[in-house]
């Protein structure tokens, strides 16, 4: 049985990573159970920063595997890593030797933030050596975000805990395991991109403390149970949102037909791309019941998307209304249905986004000689202008508020409406034959969806000028 269970343990990535999933039944936290007082800080190698990440080397020549995973026996290390960093990468060079008839496929170490709720990371170094003596282990870092196991989020104590313990206690509170000097852990650590907060038309956030919040409208098709706060079910939020979000959980109502819908206040959706976005956790049961987002624009419920599986905890859905531009009195309804005993619906930060948006124009003997990608806010974009298609050294990139079609006599057509509006870019001049503009598009509410029509000007080595292709532009995310 001892062989059995050590060889089952010694699972995941090359036999020596494995990330335990967290239930999908389950609905609440796990509390932290660290005890300072018994956890050692291990000397640091060395520590090499790269960009965004660190890359550091533990000694931890000397410590000891002893019991089961979590018993209060057992070795804790707790290595300081700045709050919110995620744990990246895995390498060790360790020496092991076992004590009495423990093997060396049975020590092993877990790798956890504060919470223990995430998933984790398991490193059993020995796992192919299911008999006990010496062993040397050695592995260069494994990138853990090319082999589909979760990172390991630093949280608000910015401590990243490491558990010494054996898959396999062969005496209770005693050591099983010694790691002989000289043995190191690498880790790296990284430090993600934190994209710029995004402002909408319009959010709702379930926050405001009132049930439903102001204009939104809850319906009971069945009289048995309807949308409530997450508090009201005594869930937590596991939408990736904080603070309140709305629920409607079948589980907790228990076994009779759930169907109930949550109705937004009518709001209008301006004549250029927009996006609905919200968090959500949708858990399905057996493939039984719908989780439904419709839209209605005057005529009806139309349906957005249909989850019919599990989809979450923690998703972030961004759905186009680019197809309903235009339209006032819209209303988003959230419809949960065939639904008895099942699990629930979670969702949070229900908002309507401007979309960014670069469409191309052009007309008469203008050449196509002008591109650039969406103007996303917060972020850089960049506009290529190629003047090797008329032989010219300089360009101009113009942006006005409307777009026009007026031709000269030689064929070209401005495509700027250079009379309803100043010059909005305010950019200067740029050397051929590639030009090439940079600009940063400033994240504040006050630009959110605005348009603008934008052209490129050549000039300079031969006469005349030419006028590129137009690029309609919109700022949004």
């Amino acid at each position: 049985m001892k062989r059995l269970l050590a060889f089952a343990f010694a699972v995941g990535l090359a036999s020596v990573l494995g990330a335990q999933q967290k239930s999908a039944g389950t609905h609440s936290a796990i509390a932290p159970s660290h005890d300072l007082s018994k956890a050692w800080s291990p000397p640091v190698v060395s520590s090499t920063t790269n960009g965004r990440s660190t890359t550091i080397v533990l000694d931890i020549s000397g410590m000891q595997s002893w019991d089961y995973l979590g018993d209060p026996s057992n070795s804790w290390i707790y290595v300081p890593i700045p709050v919110g960093d995620n744990m990246i990468g895995i390498g060790w060079d360790v020496n092991l030797a076992t004590i009495g008839a423990s093997y060396l496929s049975e020590a092993a170490f877990h790798f956890d933030g504060s919470d223990q709720v995430d998933p984790g990371l398991y490193l059993t170094p020995g796992s192919a050596d299911n008999f006990p003596g010496t062993g040397y282990y050695y592995s260069p870092v494994i990138d853990l975000t090319d082999n589909g196991i979760p990172d390991i989020p630093i949280l608000a104590d910015g401590l990243l805990w490491i558990e010494l313990f054996e898959w396999y206690d062969d005496v209770n509170d005693a050591a099983d395991a010694d790691w002989v000097a000289p043995s190191t852990l690498t880790i790296v650590h990284e430090t993600p991109v934190v994209p710029p907060p995004k402002y909408p038309y319009w959010i709702e956030d379930f926050d405001g403390g009132v049930w439903p919040p102001a204009g939104w409208t809850t319906i009971d098709n069945t009289g048995n149970g309807d949308w409530n706060t997450n508090t009201f079910y005594f869930d937590s939020n596991t939408t990736g949102g904080t603070g309140e979000c709305a629920c409607i959980d079948s589980d907790y109502i228990g076994s009779v037909d759930i169907d109930c819908e949550l109705i937004s206040p009518a709001f209008d959706i301006p004549p250029i791309g927009t996006t609905l976005e919200f968090d959500m956790d949708y858990q399905n049961y057996a493939l039984i019941d719908y989780a439904d987002v419709d839209i209605d624009v005057g005529g009806g419920w139309v349906n957005l998307v249909s989850y019919h599986a599990d989809n979450g905890p923690n998703v972030h859905v961004a759905l186009d209304l680019s197809a309903y531009a235009g339209a006032t009195g819209a209303k988003v309804r959230f419809h949960y249905y065939l639904a008895n005993w099942a699990w629930w619906w979670e969702v949070d930060n229900v908002a309507l986004y401007p979309t960014a948006s670069a469409t191309f124009r052009n007309a008469g003997t203008n050449p196509a000689s002008y591109t650039d990608g969406p103007p996303i806010m917060g972020t850089d974009f960049t506009a290529t202008i190629d003047l090797t298609t008329t032989g010219h050294t300089m360009a101009w990139l113009v942006g006005y508020s409307g777009p026009t079609t007026y031709t000269l006599p030689g064929g070209q057509t401005v495509l700027v409406d250079t009379t309803s509006s100043p010059e909005l870019l305010q950019l200067p001049p740029a050397v051929g034959p590639i030009a090439t503009y940079t600009y940063a598009v400033p994240n504040d509410p006050a630009f959110l969806g605005i348009q603008a029509s934008t052209q490129a000007v050549h000039f300079g080595g031969v006469v005349p000028f030419a006028l590129s292709n137009a690029i309609d532009v919109v700022l949004g995310y």
